[in-house]
């Protein structure tokens, strides 16, 4: 799903959070005419492209927002190749109870765990589409005590086990699949994200180092 946030606004407080749509129904936009200019005056943005291209850069919202994608708005795009291993976009997942993940539990407090799951779908081959017209947004919110502590210095110990945590899920998942079907991009994404990837998707082995 294309995912978009508001900026230039935060809060500190559930109170204060909310005083937002309080005070401006349209704070959150509901349509693409809406996402479109709040995009446009610099209000929104494509979600954490700032802090995290890693995170949705392969969903391509831009590209989605200027129309580059759709000839037909009923038929949704194919994601051919992922960007990058940390790729956690939103998902709508019918749940199978015999093939669907759940979630790992070893990737507990902050951190990692949705791109597991990704990652996880992505080895047992589900294919992933871009919706034509449905998009969401995010609405600011408390820094939650996880995330603030996952990002001090001081435990800077539980990110990188969760971090050696996530490699070793990886090669879990090669030993397991094999390689997924969908590859990483060719381009040369380095010049957007310097990133050492997990996996070496031209010899089919991994690279944990």
């Amino acid at each position: 799903v294309p995912a978009f946030e508001r900026i230039r606004a935060t809060c500190d407080t559930v109170n204060e959070c909310k005083q937002f749509l309080k005070k401006d129904s349209r704070f959150v936009p509901l349509s693409f005419e809406g996402i479109n200019d709040c995009v446009k005056i610099g209000n929104c943005q494509s979600f954490q492209s700032d802090i995290f291209l890693d995170g949705h850069s392969s969903t391509g919202s831009e590209s989605w927002l200027r129309g580059e994608f759709f000839n037909d708005k009923n038929v949704s795009k194919k994601i051919v190749c992922f960007h990058s291993y940390r790729y956690e976009p939103y998902v709508v997942l019918q749940w199978c109870k015999d093939f669907t993940p759940y979630y790992d539990e070893r990737f507990f407090g902050y951190g990692k765990n949705k791109i597991e799951h990704i990652s996880h779908l992505r080895f047992l081959n589900y294919s992933f589409h871009v919706l034509p017209e449905g998009f969401l947004a995010h609405h600011p919110h408390k820094k939650s005590k996880s995330q603030n502590a996952f990002r001090k210095e001081d435990t800077y110990g539980h990110r990188k086990k969760i971090d050696y945590l996530y490699y070793n899920f990886l090669a879990e998942l090669n030993q397991t699949h094999g390689m997924p079907r969908i590859v990483q991009c060719k381009k040369n994404w380095k010049k957007l994200q310097r990133e050492k990837q997990p996996l070496n998707s031209r010899n089919n082995t991994l690279s944990l180092g």
